[in-house]
């Protein structure tokens, strides 16, 4: 999906902390923060815990 909304349920981000110390996060990023914040169901989850739930379902 090219940006998150009220119907996204997850967003997959690189690594934990994919913007260092001093960041300015992607508009995605950002977008999927204020969602969780109003209240909405969003997930921020990183590449890794995405395989690793796949993998999982996949056993």
């Amino acid at each position: 999906m090219a940006s998150v909304g009220t119907t996204s349920t997850m967003l997959v981000i690189s690594a934990d902390q994919p913007f260092g110390r001093f960041y300015h996060a992607s508009p995605a990023h950002r977008r999927a923060s204020e969602l969780q914040q109003a209240g909405q169901t969003i997930e921020i989850v990183t590449e890794s815990e995405l395989k690793a739930r796949i993998g999982r379902t996949l056993s």
